[in-house]
């Protein structure tokens, strides 16, 4: 009960596309990430999940290499995801960009209702903005 408070407090002040960095853009990287999530096409996964993971980052000519893990346990939904993803960075100000990212994933998930869990592998794109708060 004390995780899920947690965890909606901790959306609440931050949304799907936020990421929180520790270093710039040419350094490795290691952002915790909160917020909701919509897994698209997969059965038995209906509803809007709210996802607490991280993202590792390996930074490759002028873009980077990201390796994560996401991850609920909401509406009767057991939900894990390990993307792989090129990220593109994008400098805004001081310490805030916008980033552009691509990949493959792999879904660990069990439907509503039930134990048994499955495997899909899929693609996903997105954008968002990220805040470095420690260098």
């Amino acid at each position: 009960m004390h995780l899920r408070l947690i965890i909606i407090l901790i959306s609440i002040f931050t949304i799907s596309v936020s990421a929180f960095a520790q270093s710039s853009n040419f350094c490795t990287e290691f952002n915790l990430q909160t917020g909701p999530t919509l897994p698209d096409q997969i059965q038995g996964v209906t509803e809007i999940l709210p996802t607490w993971g991280f993202f590792y980052k390996i930074p490759m000519a002028g873009a980077g290499l990201e390796f994560g893990l996401l991850d609920s346990h909401a509406n009767g939904v057991d939900f894990t995801t390990l993307p792989i993803r090129g990220r593109f960075d994008i400098p805004i100000d001081s310490g805030l960009s916008a980033i552009i990212f691509a990949g493959p994933e792999i879904n660990y998930y069990s439907e509503a209702g039930t134990s048994n869990r499955l495997t899909v592998v899929g693609f996903h794109a997105g954008a968002g903005a990220m805040y470095h708060v420690i260098e």
